[in-house]
């Protein structure tokens, strides 16, 4: 127990860091945000509680298809911060470059850590998400994506949930 809390300390301390430098890298920074939906594949011990959640997060681009997004994730229903999770994922457009393409194709991988309030229970999972349609780019200032489906993996409970988000929004700061 107390190697499993050493380990969270160390993702969540890491994940702080990295926020800290995502400015440094220079290829302009986004405020995302949107509504998500979790699906949890074992009813019976659910790793995300049941409730629709928040996305919020910073993204900046790594070089002309990759890019890195710090997301929060409170819970809105049914208890208002009830429950949430911190994350970081990397994104890579299979179809054009982050900067000058209009239409994108985003697969994106990463962690979060889910942090469940009433159950006093961390839980870190893996996650892989794509977005099949986003448009937009930094020279219009926005982008937006649709349809984003993800599956998750609890690392703890070893087993799966399943994500929707039918619209994130971006802006370019």
């Amino acid at each position: 127990m107390m190697c499993e809390r050493m380990s969270l300390r160390r993702l969540l301390l890491s994940v702080l860091l990295l926020a800290c430098m995502l400015p440094l890298a220079g290829a302009g920074l986004s405020v995302t945000a949107s509504p998500i939906t979790f699906f949890a594949l074992d009813m019976q011990d659910p790793s995300v509680p049941d409730g629709l959640y928040g996305q919020i997060g910073i993204t900046t681009a790594c070089s002309s298809h990759v890019e890195i997004t710090l997301t929060a994730i409170p819970q809105l229903t049914p208890s208002l911060l009830g429950a949430g999770a911190m994350g970081l994922r990397v994104g890579y457009d299979l179809i054009g470059g982050v900067p000058d393409t209009f239409f994108h194709l985003i697969i994106d991988a990463g962690a979060l850590v889910v942090i469940d309030h009433a159950a006093g229970e961390l839980s870190p999972l893996i996650e892989f998400h794509i977005s099949p349609l986003a448009f937009g780019s930094r020279d219009y200032g926005y982008r937006d994506r649709l349809f984003t489906m993800g599956v998750l993996y609890d690392l703890h409970r070893s087993s799966w949930t399943l994500s929707w988000s039918t619209m994130t929004g971006e802006w370019y700061l």
